[in-house]
């Protein structure tokens, strides 16, 4: 699999190279490399991409193998997860990580959030906080729940708490503002306190339930508004991510970017299956959606948040990527990356080594690239395509690359 960052016109999603063997549920971004932890008892690890998606490699070094990574966090220099056997953190962007404390072991987390100055981990257990950055951690409340999100508005932490079985105790959220000595119900105005996602934008606070519907908060969650124009469907459940004055929802079927605390929405044309979004990520160029057995797709921010200063971005190497889809009848998308300024010329050849169709033979300026290749004229079967890439300046800068592609009729 693999996805097309495309800087033009074009804005759609595609799917990345994350491996198949792995399921994704949670992910974060830290300078532009983005994060994703695989669960047990799949290829359980934390697997890293720097060059928005394209390649992706394991990223547990010092962590416990089938590590079943829960939840992300950063906090100064430091880039945290809970796994199964503890919290760990890294100070190198992920290259190797060290358990932030022995002495502290649980099993999954709901949430890992940053509260002013304090990480928060919901679990299990209860919530606890550490102010030392993770070396030392306090169980501060909230035993014994089935905690499920977390979101904060500078001190003020907020909780919530799903009602998973018949006749067990209803969800709810909670908030605290002494950094969890005291908690306090702030339901009013949910007609299902399910508090299934929550993230916070500016003074405002955001809460999805499993009935499909998400609140937003103006007043430190003492009432809550349903938000009635996010073009969502009932009983999908929906995952929130911020960033920055950006609110993202996404849902099964489909996912909605805010840019005015939700009054209005807009739809990013994701589609992927009916797939649940578990987690949502954003680097300076990129949208990331994680569908968990759907895989991570990815696309372009051009056309969402006003990232067109960006169609001038420059990749690090050449590159020709595989043609998608593939198999394919009768159109097909072709990627490529030029580093520099080259002569292009990109040819389909059959079995015989005769060339079927001379798709570009230009001169074309360094960027990300792509062109759409219609096999009307061709015969069902097996292809080559080539791209050869001269630079002027000087032959080390020149690529050559054969791929592979077939035409289903």
């Amino acid at each position: 699999m693999f996805f097309v960052p495309l800087f033009g016109a074009y804005s759609q999603w595609w799917p990345t190279t994350y491996p198949d063997t792995a399921f994704p549920i949670t992910m974060i971004v830290k300078d532009n490399s983005v994060f994703a932890g695989a669960a047990w008892p799949y290829d359980s690890a934390i697997f890293r991409s720097d060059d928005d998606g394209w390649h992706w490699r394991v990223a547990s070094q010092g962590l416990p193998v089938q590590c079943d990574p829960s939840a992300f966090a950063l906090k100064d220099s430091f880039l945290f997860v809970v796994t199964s056997n503890g919290i760990y953190r890294s100070s190198n962007n992920g290259d190797s990580w060290t358990v932030a404390n022995t002495d502290y072991k649980i099993s999954r987390a709901a949430a890992l959030i940053v509260s002013d100055t304090v990480l928060v981990v919901a679990t299990g257990s209860g919530v606890s906080i550490s102010s030392d950055d993770g070396l030392n951690w306090q169980l501060v409340g909230l035993t014994n729940a089935a905690l499920s999100s977390a979101a904060s508005i500078g001190s003020n932490i907020f909780i919530g708490k799903m009602h998973y079985t018949s006749g067990g105790p209803p969800g709810s959220i909670y908030l605290s503002t002494d950094n969890g000595n005291h908690w306090k119900t702030v339901n009013n105005g949910l007609s299902d306190s399910n508090a299934l996602s929550m993230a916070s934008v500016g003074s405002s606070v955001f809460v999805s339930n499993d009935s499909g519907d998400v609140y937003r908060s103006i007043d430190t969650g003492k009432t809550w508004q349903l938000i009635r124009n996010l073009p969502t469907l009932k009983n999908q459940l929906s995952t929130l991510y911020a960033n920055g004055s950006n609110l993202f929802c996404g849902t099964p079927g489909g996912i909605y970017l805010s840019t005015d605390d939700g009054i209005t929405w807009l739809d990013t044309k994701y589609s992927n299956g009916g797939h649940q979004v578990m987690s949502i990520a954003i680097t300076s160029y990129m949208l990331f959606a994680n569908g968990g057995f759907g895989g991570i797709l990815a696309r372009s921010l051009t056309g969402l948040l006003g990232v067109g200063q960006n169609t001038d971005r420059i990749p690090i190497k050449f590159a020709l990527q595989q043609n998608y889809p593939n198999p394919f009848n009768p159109t097909t998308r072709i990627v490529y990356n030029l580093p520099h300024d080259c002569h292009v010329t990109l040819r389909v050849f059959n079995l015989l080594g005769q060339v079927v169709a001379t798709i570009i033979d230009q001169y074309q300026t360094a960027g990300y690239k792509s062109v759409d290749y219609n096999g009307n004229l061709i015969s069902s079967g097996v292809y080559f395509y080539r791209i050869d890439a001269a630079s002027r300046s000087s032959e080390m800068n020149s690529f050559t690359q054969i791929k592979k592609m077939i035409l289903i009729r």
